[in-house]
């Protein structure tokens, strides 16, 4: 008779090392812990992804969707043994059947030798639906010296975090950024992060690992509509070299989006007057086979981007820009199977990306931005 057991498997299979090994712990708000990706944290003392305060008040879609800090990273090297995580969280999401549990509340850890590449190391192990854990994602059994990254979750509320190193081994500052100035992303549902599997295969914390950059992740699922106190509120982002828009899923028609995209990117040019705007449209997605008229209706809202984007560039505004989606995928037709594409096969449920949806898309925008050379 089998002694398998469905409750037991999981525990078994991921069990914490180290779990009994005392350590000191290190508040992440505090040195020599680095919170980075959240432009507002020093502000809000939160880890919230708006400005509290902002000019002109929120909906209540993004201020939802705010509290999650999809983007945020605890950035921090240390000559350990192991890494502890304690976290707590205000509020813990209600699970969705296509966001994974580890995306929503867990973390992930990326560690770096020195030279500047990471690499994926370790996660958080958990129960879903607690409202505080502690974890072991990293063990190493002797100190290593390591610069880390920890992503926070996409969608929980987090009340505190902190960091444990085993006692007589050392905590250090990370090591600096290289640019200091921000790439700033603003958009819907996909931008936020769903449906990445963990939080460090997002498109923006793939960008932020790949450029050695802080990413701020303005993304809010459903309720990137342009509008106007939304705009008041991105361009209180300081330090910012350039701007990623992505919001035609989130706005109702081709009419909404000429209505308020040009007033948003006007509002913005009044902070930042030089530097590069982009309008990036949507990538190919499989429910193109499924939706009578998506397509046509994708398209359409792609013509008025560009619309908009020649509109600026002949009114003198030349570092407005636009990036085709669809270009992110078309080279890629063999990254499946012979003549299949992989926009119609990136996807976790038709619309929002999965881990390679998100790959693909940070491929397609490096590419573009080395263009631009900002």
């Amino acid at each position: 008779m089998s002694d398998y057991n469905e409750n037991s498997i999981w525990p078994s299979f991921h069990k914490d090392q180290g779990q009994d090994v005392e350590c000191d712990w290190y508040p992440a708000e505090e040195a020599p812990i680095e919170v980075r990706g959240l432009a507002f944290f020093h502000e809000n003392k939160k880890y919230y992804r708006y400005p509290e305060n902002p000019p002109e008040p929120l909906t209540p879609g993004i201020i939802g969707n705010a509290k999650g800090p999809s983007g945020g990273q605890l950035c921090f090297s240390a000559n350990a043994s192991l890494i502890k995580v304690r976290v707590e969280f205000t509020k813990v999401p209600l699970m969705t059947y296509n966001v994974p549990p580890l995306a929503a509340m867990g973390l992930d850890v990326y560690v770096s030798k020195g030279e500047g590449k990471y690499a994926m190391c370790g996660v958080s192990c958990f129960n879903v639906g607690n409202d505080r854990y502690e974890t072991v994602p990293v063990y190493w059994g002797t100190p290593r010296k390591l610069d880390y990254i920890i992503n926070l979750p996409i969608r929980a509320e987090i009340k505190r975090i902190w960091i444990g190193i085993p006692k007589g081994e050392e905590i250090l500052p990370p090591p600096p950024l290289e640019n200091k100035s921000r790439i700033l992303i603003y958009g819907g549902s996909i931008m936020h992060g769903y449906c990445a599997t963990r939080p460090g295969m997002t498109m923006p914390n793939i960008l932020s690992r790949r450029l050695k950059r802080e990413v701020i992740n303005l993304g809010v699922s459903g309720a990137a509509k342009c509008e106007r106190e939304a705009a008041l509120a991105v361009r209180m982002v300081d330090n910012v070299s350039i701007l990623i828009i992505s919001a035609e899923g989130n706005c109702p028609s081709v009419e909404h989006i000429y209505e308020h995209l040009p007033e948003f990117i006007r509002l913005f040019r009044e902070v930042y007057p030089d530097i590069p705007i982009v309008l990036m449209s949507y990538m190919r997605e499989g429910r193109e086979y499924l939706k009578t008229g998506y397509t046509k209706e994708r398209r359409a809202k792609k013509d008025c981007l560009i619309r908009i984007t020649n509109e600026f560039r002949e009114a003198g505004d030349k570092n407005i820009h636009f990036w085709d989606g669809e270009e992110f995928t078309e080279g890629e037709e063999d990254i499946v199977f012979e003549g299949f594409s992989a926009g119609e096969d990136c996807t976790v449920d038709t619309q929002h990306k999965s881990d390679l949806g998100f790959w693909l898309m940070a491929n397609g925008m490096m590419r573009r931005m080395r263009e631009l050379e900002f």
